[in-house]
């Protein structure tokens, strides 16, 4: 068994090497991912950052690993170690913040989430960077897992799982620690299901046991995960697969008794799940988000059309974490200092959406091998292992469309919106995960269909795609990249013309001049973002025409195709450059770092709580601060927060900060 998976766990090894490259630095550099610098950004600390060698923040959009769970863990390890017994030990209670509030039943924390023993046994500032590759991990295996039990081939299989797991839906939430658990669970989970209904369409009752278990277990950890919202989008879209799968059998019995040991995996795994995920629905039904917005507020917050750029030129809207440009005309890197408005700035995006929120990218690559999936090969009757596979084809591709029709505030969303539980959520975008996964899928199936099914193969030489597909898409796709290259490099030497036209543009867009000084930061800004989109374009189209050549590997190398390694060198090389540098590679001991007001305050071991007073809106002493010194706040910062309480605050001042998950500081004098 060994030997014949050999090349398997090899594949295996290769997904765990691609996010120990990207996160290097927080797993053997010394740093941490949780954004410590980002507390210089606020009072008191900032008084001290010249002090602290800090400057200008890395990354401020990332705070939320600061602010809420690198605060929850830290609880978790203190009530962990309390004196007494387990009860005593249980962090059920959360004492600072809103007058105390249920900590466990809120679940975000992940306290329960097997990874998150990581976080109990290293230093909390150290354990986020291998929590992070072992979730980038095992997101892939678990992908390319699901694409060989579809039956795509390895090749294909590998395509699919780096796809997944560095596209920009998992690289930018990585600072949500309990969404990169949950959506890692998703294709164990549906490849759990396409077994339970094969093995009972074979006839083998007995051997579907294990897989119900494993599917029960896989969804009990996901749901221990503690993100609700992402285990309600991998419910639907498991339900959505399974009755598909069903609805296509060829009987009547077996398809019965598959969703039968289905709805048993489902309640098994719930049940496992129940510790943390009854708790969640009593106090979700207590939390301020019940009702709270209405179906226009919530499609108000969908991607605007224009974010479509995005899914191809994935900065082309800017990034939290560039604080300069490259000057294409003087060739020097100059930093960022004001907008066009002669207001200062320090970073470059004007997206409607945040960079998480927005995160959409999967390569360049996968997007055409999934158009090659589409497509197939017309007139294609003959085999047998092709029309199986285009039923999975059109099931993603319907899935695809259904989820960017709910990013994208289309009148499609009421569907969901509608389903019991989903008012609270207020985040149409995050369909961004569903789409992912379904476009690396059919881009799996895409690398599959050009590869045949022999190392040596070549696509012109594979049954399953048709004798012009590759040059049809290849040739358009290269030579529309080697144009868009000529016409870019050719405006840099007219810049009389291209400057005040960049600067028109710049001042036509929403939020661009908030952004850029004037025309020639946006042209130069723009100008890298596009060179690198044309790149990549003709990279793809070089794949997609190489492809077809009968050139191949030496036999000490596997004497594959040369394609095949070429076309993984593109999407690793596309995904690193745009994931890498992202997140925040911080310092931890600036985590160490006491302000004095800590020190005064501590003094006083009497009962108080604080809050502050900020008439200008700037945050001091930001929410969720206070539980790094376990200071009693006011105020807080949390997903789920007591109607009652929320009320109550009301009616002291009004909150206009509970769209963003906070009580606010006292503004009004």
């Amino acid at each position: 068994m060994l030997r014949r998976h050999r090349l398997d766990f090899l594949i295996a090894a290769g997904l765990l090497l691609l996010p120990c490259l990207l996160f290097w630095q927080v797993l053997i550099g010394g740093r941490t991912l949780i954004p410590a610098d980002n507390l210089f950004a606020w009072q008191p600390w900032r008084s001290f950052a010249a002090q602290q060698g800090v400057g200008v923040p890395h990354n401020e959009l990332l705070s939320d690993l600061l602010l809420e769970n690198y605060v929850w863990k830290r609880f978790i390890l203190e009530s962990f170690h309390a004196p007494g017994g387990l009860t005593n030990r249980l962090p059920l209670w959360n004492p600072y913040l809103f007058a105390g509030t249920p900590f466990f039943a809120a679940g975000q924390h992940s306290a329960l989430y097997p990874l998150s023993v990581l976080f109990y046994v290293l230093p909390i500032p150290y354990a986020y960077g291998p929590f992070t590759v072992l979730q980038l991990w095992l997101a892939g295996v678990f992908m390319y897992v699901f694409a060989r039990t579809l039956g795509i081939n390895r090749f294909g299989a590998t395509v699919a799982a780096v796809t997944y797991q560095l596209s920009a839906v998992m690289v930018v939430q990585v600072v949500f620690t309990m969404i990169i658990a949950a959506m890692a669970w998703l294709p164990l989970l549906l490849a759990l299901t396409e077994k339970v209904i094969q093995q009972q369409r074979a006839g083998g009752s007995g051997k579907t046991l294990p897989y119900v278990i494993g599917g029960a277990v896989a969804l009990g950890c996901q749901i221990l995960a503690g993100h609700v919202e992402f285990t309600i989008y991998t419910l639907l879209v498991m339900g959505f697969y399974a009755a598909w799968r069903i609805a296509r059998g060829s009987g009547c019995q077996p398809d019965l008794r598959s969703a039968i040991w289905l709805g048993v995996m489902v309640i098994l795994g719930v049940g496992l799940g129940a510790a943390q995920l009854f708790p969640l629905y009593e106090f979700g039904r207590q939390s301020f988000r019940q009702g709270a917005a209405s179906y226009q507020q919530v499609i108000s917050w969908a991607y605007p059309w224009r974010r479509i750029i995005a899914f191809f030129v994935p900065w082309f809207f800017g990034s939290p974490a560039h604080h300069s440009f490259f000057d294409v005309f003087s060739g020097q890197v100059v930093p960022v200092t004001h907008d066009f408005y002669g207001q200062p700035i320090h970073t470059i995006y004007w997206g409607v959406k945040n960079a998480v929120e927005g995160g959409s990218y999967l390569g360049i690559l996968p997007l055409f091998l999934a158009l090659i999936a589409v497509i197939g090969r017309r007139g294609q009757g003959s085999n047998a292992e092709y029309q199986r596979s285009r039923g999975y084809v059109w099931f993603f591709l319907i899935l695809t469309l259904v989820s960017l029709a709910f990013v994208f505030g289309t009148p499609l969303y009421r569907l969901f919106f509608a389903l019991p539980f989903v008012n609270q959520l207020r985040t149409p975008f995050r369909w961004v995960f569903p789409y992912t996964f379904s476009v690396a899928v059919l881009a799996g199936c895409g690398a599959w269909y050009l590869s045949g099914t022999g190392r040596r193969t070549t696509s012109a030489q594979s049954p399953f795609t048709g004798v012009n597909t590759q040059r049809i898409i290849g040739w358009p796709v290269f030579w529309a990249g080697v144009l868009g290259l000529v016409l870019l490099v050719g405006s840099r030497f007219v810049p009389g013309v291209v400057i005040p036209l960049a600067e028109r543009v710049m001042l036509s867009l929403a939020g661009a001049p908030n952004a850029f000084a004037d025309g020639r930061m946006f042209y130069s800004y723009e100008f890298v973002n596009l060179l690198i989109f044309g790149l990549f374009l003709v990279a793809t189209g070089a794949v997609l025409r190489v492809s077809r050549c009968p050139i191949y590997l030496p036999k000490w190398l596997g004497g594959y195709a040369v394609w095949k390694p070429l076309a993984l060198a593109v999407l690793v090389g596309d995904l690193f450059l745009f994931g890498y540098g992202f997140n925040s590679a911080a310092d931890p001991r600036l985590l160490d770092f006491k302000p004095p007001v800590v020190k005064f305050l501590g003094q006083d071991d009497g009962l108080w709580r604080f809050t502050t007073f900020c008439p200008k809106g700037e945050p001091t002493f930001h929410a969720n601060a206070g539980m790094f010194y376990d200071l009693s706040d006011v105020r807080g910062y949390d997903s789920l927060i007591s109607k009652q309480y929320a009320d109550y605050m009301g009616l002291i001042e009004p909150q206009g900060w509970l769209q963003y998950n906070r009580i606010a500081p006292l503004s009004d004098p």
